[in-house]
């Protein structure tokens, strides 16, 4: 006999997903992968922008595919009073609610959190935008790169001398995902609790400064944030990327201490596996100006 499946986590859990492209959807994604049912709702025609953005799998763009997998979908025209009346009664039956909307939108559509709220107290209603729904910035418009650099991930990120590097991934929009799945699985917990609803207000600038822990701790520690010359940004060349004779690349990370060998003992390995020409002090003390010779010698 097959082994009885164990039931998801979040088996039973009713989303209703308004949102788009990617920091709604990546949340979206991980409540389906644990189990909850998520029913998307799109603009009839348009869909979400990301169904139409390369490159594409069949006739879909891939990034939707892999956000929006688990999901089912429908199309309503929230401009189109009986269109929010058919969203109204889905929100009767749902315990959380995300939308995207820019900051004012989901009111004038007639699906902001005091309008779902009354049509179910239970619910968790969370908002997703670039800047929050408060503040002087709210209404200002953005994408993952704008609060990159906003928050400085893009300025302390490349190489010494070198101008700021665009990251491939979406730092922001992937933090903001993650600490929206975060904040409605506690809400979901503490309303077992206390029997009620709650609004959660995700900021996506809020997110990328916080992903800055590292950088931000040399900052007020008096430490240098220059973009390659810190401890993990390629300043020290035990912990760096380099070229490879056949041209490719390969990292080095032999960072702490607390290990069965000593960090030097380590160093002392790594540097004689791939030249016996090279000869470091110890790597604590080493700066960026040992790193031309280290790159020569792989």
């Amino acid at each position: 006999m097959m082994p009885e499946l164990a039931m998801a986590p979040l088996d039973g859990l009713h989303v209703l997903d308004l949102s788009r492209l990617m920091p709604g959807p990546f949340c979206t994604m991980i409540l389906s992968d644990l189990g909850a049912d998520v029913v998307k709702v799109e603009q009839p025609e348009i869909g979400d922008y990301a169904r139409s953005a390369p490159p594409f799998i069949g006739d879909t763009g891939a990034a939707f595919l892999m956000l929006n997998r688990n999901k089912r979908s429908i199309t309503l025209n929230l401009k189109n009073a009986e269109a929010q009346e058919i969203l109204h009664k889905l929100a009767t039956r749902a315990d959380v609610f995300i939308e995207s909307h820019q900051p004012g939108v989901a009111e004038r559509l007639n699906v902001d959190y005091p309008v779902i709220r009354k049509v179910n107290e239970r619910i968790i209603y969370c908002s997703i935008s670039g800047y929050g729904q408060s503040g002087p910035y709210r209404d200002l418009v953005g994408h993952d790169l704008t609060y990159a650099a906003y928050s400085g991930i893009i300025g302390t990120t490349g190489l010494k001398g070198g101008p700021p590097v665009i990251p491939a991934t979406q730092v922001s929009d992937i933090q903001g995902g993650m600490y929206a799945a975060i904040a409605i699985m506690a809400a979901v917990h503490q309303r077992e609790k206390t029997g009620k609803g709650d609004f959660i207000d995700i900021s996506l600038m809020d997110a990328a400064v916080a992903s800055m822990i590292m950088p931000l701790g040399f900052y007020f520690a008096g430490s240098p944030t220059e973009r390659g010359v810190s401890l993990l940004s390629g300043g020290v060349p035990f912990y760096n990327v380099y070229e490879t004779m056949d041209h490719r690349y390969i990292s080095i990370a032999t960072l702490f201490r607390e290990t069965s060998l000593p960090r030097l003992e380590i160093w002392s390995i790594w540097t004689n596996y791939f030249s016996s020409s090279i000869t470091l002090q110890d790597p604590s003390q080493a700066s960026s100006e040992i790193l031309p010779s280290s790159h020569s010698c792989i």
